[in-house]
């Protein structure tokens, strides 16, 4: 097996096409509308990416990730109700430390604050502060922060980073793939 490829079944698959793969079977709703075997399917190309071990060290400070897939049914999945939206994690370059978790279902908007730590090289911390919910023209902030334990934060364990691809696991077992913008 050459660098740069990871092994499926009997060929060589490079890292590039897993990922192309993956984001392609996701679909356009964060993987949420897949039938159990697609996202059986997806979950063995997310296995196969991390059996390859890569953990990048990256700054997450001034960037913008497009959530692709995951296995949460949680708001921060996108998915509220019947309706899914665009999920995307913004680290703001003027708050190191804080990220936006933005939601868009199009005329409903919802944007998670958090702050951040990352104690070591493949776990983050979070701490969730407030969202910020938008109806058109109407806006109403939800301090979430004095919140149970259990919806207040949580913890990041992350399994594959590179320079344009993440994978983690949330402190509840549920995976988030995510893109960089």
């Amino acid at each position: 097996m050459h660098q740069g490829s990871i092994q499926s079944g009997t060929q060589a698959v490079d890292l590039k096409q897993c990922k192309q793969q993956i984001i392609q079977q996701s679909g356009d709703k964060n993987g949420l509308d897949r039938s159990p075997t697609q996202a059986q399917q997806i979950s063995e190309l997310i296995n196969e990416l991390e059996t390859k071990g890569q953990l990048e060290d990256i700054k997450l400070t001034g960037t913008q990730w497009r959530l692709v897939c995951t296995s949460s049914t949680a708001s921060s999945s996108g998915k509220i109700g019947p309706f899914i939206g665009r999920v995307f994690q913004v680290f703001p370059q003027d708050r190191p430390g804080q990220y936006i978790n933005k939601v868009d279902f199009g005329l409903v908007k919802a944007d998670l604050l958090a702050s951040y730590k990352q104690p070591a090289r493949d776990r983050i911390d979070v701490a969730f502060e407030y969202i910020n919910w938008q109806l058109g023209p109407l806006q109403f902030k939800q301090d979430i922060s004095q919140g149970r334990p259990d919806t207040s934060g949580g913890f990041w364990k992350l399994s594959y980073t590179d320079e344009d691809f993440r994978v983690l696991y949330t402190n509840k077992g549920n995976v988030f793939v995510l893109v960089r913008e």
